[in-house]
């Protein structure tokens, strides 16, 4: 068996994402599948001359130079009813530059799997991207297809993932979300799914328990709320950090390696005797260690609390 992974996130600068990405595919090479793989860069480029500098994009999506001088890498419809719209573009070789690489992949692959971590609880266009590979999947190629490792809310503000969900069931699509929340989302809209435990669970055996007395707690951001004030000292979340480490006698353990999260270093300077994973520390498992030594954690992060 061969099994094409949707999002691979092994070489993104998210611990959590490589996590996932390298537990499932441990998973699948468990049973002895062969893999192959669309990259998260990949799935998420929406133009084929995009390019960073100094690791951000130097155009928007909405930038002008490129929707005049550069073909799209991928296209791919905005909302359930340009599904078939695109299907058929896809079908005759027009979907984009790299959409012939996709559909070879999964011509060539007898399982499609959306590693959905950290997608699917908006409309980025990497959600997007990877729900209609599923589809693309299913009905051009009929090979099962799944959604594994994701989250799937819906808003009542432009919401446009509820009808392509409502789509991918109907197509036999199999919806596999991570937690009970979202199984409750998508049985509100009559899509049924099965509630399977992120990948990065499997690791839950490697972990020992730390026996040596512990000497700092960690912190991390990501979704939780940060105020941006003009002195350290009126900012809430280095208020909180503050007292914690004054009341249990433990120094902070920044883990910051996403832009979002790397915005606490600013801290260190003013807490004495605190330690941090940076940009340059590019593997979870040190990450995972780290926590393990940990009597609590202050996080955001979903893979970081897992």
């Amino acid at each position: 068996m061969k099994v094409l992974i949707v999002n691979d996130g092994t070489s993104t600068s998210n611990w959590g994402l490589q996590a996932s990405t390298r537990a499932l595919s441990t998973i699948f090479n468990d049973l002895d599948y062969e893999i192959d793989t669309i990259s998260h860069a990949e799935l998420h480029k929406v133009y084929q001359f995009e390019f960073n500098l100094y690791g951000k994009p130097f155009f928007n999506q909405q930038s002008r130079v490129l929707q005049k001088f550069s073909p799209f890498h991928l296209k791919i419809p905005q909302t359930a009813d340009e599904f078939c719209l695109f299907l058929n573009l896809w079908a005759r070789g027009l979907g984009g530059s790299f959409s012939e690489v996709i559909s070879n992949k999964i011509r060539e692959s007898d399982i499609v799997v959306f590693n959905a971590e950290g997608s699917t609880y908006r409309k980025n266009h990497g959600a997007l991207a990877g729900l209609f590979i599923l589809y693309i999947a299913k009905k051009l190629f009929n090979k099962p297809a799944f959604f594994v490792n994701g989250s799937f809310t819906l808003s009542s503000v432009d919401n446009v993932l509820q009808g392509i969900a409502s789509l991918l069931f109907k197509n036999d699509i199999t919806f596999l979300v991570r937690e009970p929340y979202s199984y409750r989302s998508l049985s509100s809209i009559g899509v049924d799914s099965i509630v399977v435990p992120d990948s990065v669970f499997l690791y839950a055996s490697n972990v020992k328990k730390q026996l040596s007395p512990p000497s700092h707690f960690g912190v991390s951001k990501s979704m939780l709320p940060m105020c941006k004030y003009s002195t350290i000292e009126e900012d809430p979340f280095y208020q909180i950090i503050k007292l914690i480490s004054k009341e249990t006698c433990l120094k902070p353990f920044f883990l910051a390696r996403d832009p979002e999260d790397q915005m606490i270093l600013k801290f260190k300077k003013y807490l004495p005797g605190c330690k941090s994973f940076d940009s340059s520390c590019d593997d979870f498992l040190q990450v995972q260690k780290a926590i393990g030594e940990f009597p609590f954690l202050l996080s955001g992060r979903y893979h970081h609390l897992i």
